[in-house]
């Protein structure tokens, strides 16, 4: 197994994926700048791309992303982030930021 390499941020948030003609909703555990945890399992297989829609409960708001099956597990699938416009990516980018500040402030 790969050691990761990006800071992973806690999120408060949701993501919905279209897969074999049925739409999937589950919470979101962590987002980093390169994948996401979606946390219920479906039989989706390695390597599959699906576009997926992640809601921050927070804000109230949503970006969309590409994103392949990199890991399953009983309690949800692991996607890596392979497309994902430039407004979209900032903002992930600032999530990600906001969490590694207030994980500094509170250590």
């Amino acid at each position: 197994m790969h050691n990761r390499v990006f800071w992973r941020a806690d999120f408060s948030g949701w993501a919905s994926i279209e897969y074999c003609g049925q739409s999937y909703f589950a919470e979101i555990d962590n987002v980093s700048l390169q994948g996401f945890f979606f946390k219920k399992y479906l039989e989706v297989p390695l390597n599959m791309t699906l576009a997926v829609k992640i809601y921050n409960s927070n804000l109230g708001t949503t970006f969309c992303v590409n994103a392949s099956v990199v890991r399953k597990k009983a309690s949800g699938i692991g996607f890596q982030i392979e497309e994902i416009d430039q407004e979209d990516s900032v903002y992930l980018s600032n999530i990600v930021a906001c969490d590694d500040l207030i994980d500094v402030e509170l250590n």
